[in-house]
């Protein structure tokens, strides 16, 4: 089991910073949930450079264990392409013993194996 996530400080992380993975650049700051509507790539890297700058924001390591996780998590039978990376980011949480924070309501449901918090109500 890998350590718990640390802040760049190396001590363990309160609940007021964010880690984020090499994923979220390429998907994060552009979901339409949270934007309501395509963002060009100028801002999303505008985006991610605030992230990067922002003391609060960690970006972690994969965990050791990912590779198993996400294949575990990612063996349905369905042909959505769209779940990739939804399954990536929950192995991501799982083998990290983090939490998954998301605005999509449908991922409690999906990965009851991972710990899943909803930022709606």
């Amino acid at each position: 089991m890998p350590a718990a996530p640390c802040s760049k400080s190396g001590t363990a992380l309160p609940h007021d910073e964010l880690v984020g993975s090499a994923v979220t650049p390429g998907s994060g700051a552009r979901q339409r949930p949270v934007c309501q509507a395509d963002v060009p790539a100028a801002q999303a890297w505008r985006t991610y450079d605030q992230l990067w700058a922002d003391e609060r924001v960690l970006w972690a390591d994969e965990p050791a264990e990912l590779d198993a996780v996400w294949r575990t998590i990612s063996a349905r039978d369905d042909r959505s392409h769209k779940l990739w990376t939804d399954d990536y980011l929950a192995a991501f949480a799982q083998a990290s013993d983090a939490t998954l924070v998301t605005l999509d309501r449908k991922k409690p449901a999906r990965y009851p194996s991972v710990r899943v918090e909803l930022l709606l109500p």
